[in-house]
């Protein structure tokens, strides 16, 4: 599998988890924290190149510290709090404790996102950075890219054994509810979608593709969207057949429209278009998962509503 291939799945598996830890959070579920700190003890010890374990919750010898690498001298705390107040705490509790004689450095890793905070920590036994000792899931994913390809696939490997216990286990007719957003797509957007899927899909494989899509159509000009648009309003049992087409018209010539692909195009839809498809446009189309395509025509309300979807990228009418 190429690097970029396993990336894009490390990418989309901790987002979903972070996706759940936040919907948690928000009802006031805080246990999932203890139970992802062996998740993230040994992702964080493939990444830092350590071998992080859990203080099994001993505040008497270890407060404030979750995960440590007692040979590196390395302490962790995992939270989902993100004040100011929680660092200084945090901190408090290290230095009145005499940490600094086990450990040289503290991270705080945050499970959900950190917190630019404006004023500075400060420890009295060791030096703490604001931008480097404290992590959020973000920075963890941007570690990850820099890996070597035997570190990549040792962290996808791990990753990928495991997300299915922790989803699985935490994903409840409530929490779904709630589920919290992926780059402004409301979370409710999800459960729509699966709604519409009659039982084709789970909701993790909905979750993956809706995430594959919302994330292409951002990348795609306002030309390409509107040619998927007149593909997938074409309402017979030819749709993959008109998706081939469009794909086939926008890697022709070069990327380049010509007049003679807009008739072509015209004869999908009863949707006009202007000489503003003579412009150039995507050399490339990929062809999504036609189920997901299905949930998003059945969840707009009209063609109107499914062309906002599709070509404003307005995927909060999905909700």
């Amino acid at each position: 599998m190429q690097k970029y291939v396993l990336f894009e799945k490390i990418i989309t598996n901790l987002s979903i988890l972070r996706y759940i830890v936040k919907s948690k959070v928000n009802v006031g579920l805080y246990d999932i924290n203890k139970q992802l700190e062996d998740f993230y003890g040994r992702v964080l010890s493939i990444v830092l190149d350590a071998n992080f374990v859990s203080t099994n919750g001993d505040i008497t010898n270890f407060p404030a510290i979750d995960l440590h690498d007692v040979n590196k001298r390395i302490s962790i705390q995992v939270t989902s709090q993100r004040t100011l107040d929680k660092v200084k705490r945090t901190i408090e509790k290290f230095d009145k404790n005499k940490m600094a004689l086990k450990y040289d450095r503290l991270i705080i890793f945050n499970i959900l996102s950190k917190t630019d905070h404006t004023s500075s920590v400060c420890s009295n036994d060791i030096t703490f950075s604001m931008e480097n000792d404290i992590l959020d899931v973000d920075d963890l994913i941007q570690k990850i890219e820099k890996l070597p390809d035997v570190k990549l696939q040792e962290a996808y490997t791990y990753i990928e054994s495991e997300i299915g216990y922790y989803i699985n286990k935490n994903i409840g007719s409530n929490l779904l509810s709630s589920m919290p957003d992926y780059k402004g797509t409301a979370g409710k957007t999800y459960i729509k979608l699966h709604s519409h899927l009659n039982g084709q899909r789970s909701l993790n494989e909905t979750v993956k593709s809706a995430n594959e899509l919302f994330e292409d159509l951002g990348e795609k000009s306002l030309n390409a969207r509107r040619f998927l648009f007149v593909a997938i309003t074409k309402n017979d049992q030819n749709r993959n057949s008109n998706l081939t087409t469009v794909g086939n018209i926008l890697t022709s010539s070069h990327g380049f429209m010509s007049g003679d692909h807009i008739p072509a195009l015209n004869e999908m839809s009863n949707y006009g278009y202007d000489d503003d498809c003579s412009e150039r446009s995507e050399r490339s189309f990929h062809i999504y998962d036609n189920c997901i395509i299905d949930g998003i025509i059945g969840a707009a309300i009209d063609k109107k509503e499914l062309y906002e979807i599709i070509v404003d990228r307005n995927f909060t009418l999905l909700d």
